[in-house]
């Protein structure tokens, strides 16, 4: 039942197996991509994710609105405007849903690009190319934007909207602070 240390860390060198036959990016350089990728892919599941739990919100807002006695036309058409905010974010990021299911194509988006870079590099030590570097740039670019706008719905207009709704007498939802009762 005890642990006994037998001994601690020692040098060692790695060296390729075989030479390549094509001269390839220095392996820091490869790994320093590898990383790249892995940063970009944490940051783009992430935001999937917050995509998905805020679609989910609003599908509960909407029966909230259906509910509640409010039939203010502006609430309606902020609760449409946030709907289709997010799906645009999610169209730039991960493309046309139905048209993946029957291989349409349409503009690139961000996965697509994330997947080209790490699919030629991934198992490869040849480190990547012009291309897999510019496809990265790409994809960095375009997700920064949309980090942006995804963070501001997130935190600004999606909570705007559900304080506004609250405010107009909107029945409660589940991860909404819990009511003071009234007397």
């Amino acid at each position: 039942g005890e642990l006994t240390k037998l001994d601690g860390p020692g040098a060692f060198e790695v060296v390729p197996l075989r030479k390549g036959a094509l001269a390839g990016a220095e392996p820091a350089e490869t790994a320093a991509f590898w990383k790249r990728i892995s940063s970009l892919q944490r940051s783009v599941t992430a935001a999937s994710l917050s995509l998905r739990s805020a679609t989910k919100r609003l599908k509960a807002l909407d029966r909230v609105m259906a509910r509640s006695m409010n039939d203010d036309p502006a609430m309606t058409k902020e609760l449409e405007g946030i709907r289709q905010a997010l799906l645009d974010i999610d169209f730039r990021m991960n493309g046309h849903r139905s048209k993946q299911q029957i291989g349409e194509k349409y503009p690139d988006t961000v996965r697509d690009r994330i997947s080209f870079a790490s699919i030629g590099t991934l198992y490869s030590t040849y480190g990547p190319t012009a291309a897999h570097s510019g496809s990265m740039d790409m994809a960095e670019k375009e997700f920064s934007t949309l980090r942006t706008e995804l963070n501001s719905l997130l935190q600004t207009r999606l909570p705007a909207f559900e304080t506004s709704l609250q405010e107009a007498g909107a029945p409660w939802i589940e991860g909404q602070e819990i009511p003071e009762v009234n007397k």
